[in-house]
């Protein structure tokens, strides 16, 4: 138990990258523990091992190396009451989480890998979690909308998506095959809605495609991501 481990192959073989003897401890745990944890396009792995957090254990090479990319500290803005996720691409890194200062959902990016932070502009509605595509564009997810980061002009652009309103157990995720098409999983944690199911990129809007019905119940599914080429894979709730 406490490490990391990766495969390259589908299972067909795994290697531990990290464990309690090579890697940073969990506060109070004082093992490696990680609760959440996130794989960056740069290759990196940001995690965190504890609510009470603060920081964010970082390895820029897959566990050879330990550092931390960013810590909320007393009397520096920005800080977080709480760190929700953690995006790195190749040259900038985006942090989500609960504002220490207005207690208010913001999202904050570094270009010098987390020697300096800035925050983004507020997106139009309240954002639920980040996404990066394969060439690091952000995108963030609201109760009704997708939206994509312009780092060229500083602004928000909402795409063309109905995610239909139920708002209170909707999960939404985002996923990019390897031609880097945006997918879209819509589903619920309690009751069911309409616009539940995955949606397919076509020209200038997505295509809705429910989820599959097995015996006359409708099965939700979650974690979409691609293997290999472009096989979608997901996981069922049961």
């Amino acid at each position: 138990m406490h490490y990391i481990a990766q495969t390259g192959n589908q299972g067909e073989s795994i290697d531990i990258i990290a464990n309690t003897q090579t890697a940073p401890l969990a506060p109070i745990y004082n093992i490696l523990f990680p609760q959440k944890m996130f794989v960056g396009n740069n290759g990196s792995i940001s995690m965190i091992q504890h609510q009470i957090q603060s920081y964010i254990d970082y390895t820029p090479d897959m566990g050879d190396n330990w550092c931390v990319l960013f810590e909320s500290v007393t009397g520096v803005f920005p800080r977080f009451l709480s760190i929700g996720k953690v995006c790195s691409g190749t040259q900038t890194h985006f942090i989500f989480g609960l504002s220490n200062q207005t207690a208010q959902k913001m999202i904050i990016s570094s270009t010098d890998e987390g020697n300096n932070w800035i925050v983004l502009p507020d997106t139009p509605e309240i954002i639920r979690s980040i996404f990066i595509d394969n060439e690091d564009t952000l995108y963030a997810v609201s109760s009704n909308s997708i939206l994509i980061w312009d780092s060229n002009n500083g602004t928000w652009k909402i795409l063309n998506i109905n995610l239909g309103q139920t708002s209170s157990n909707k999960v939404t995720e985002l996923a990019f095959d390897n031609e880097n098409r945006l997918y879209v999983l819509n589903r619920c944690t309690l009751s069911p809605f309409a616009e539940e199911g995955i949606y397919l990129p076509e020209e200038d809007s997505f295509n809705h495609l429910p989820f599959p019905i097995i015996n006359g119940q409708q099965i939700p599914m979650k974690n979409l991501s691609f293997a290999g080429d472009n096989i979608p894979i997901m996981m069922s709730n049961l």
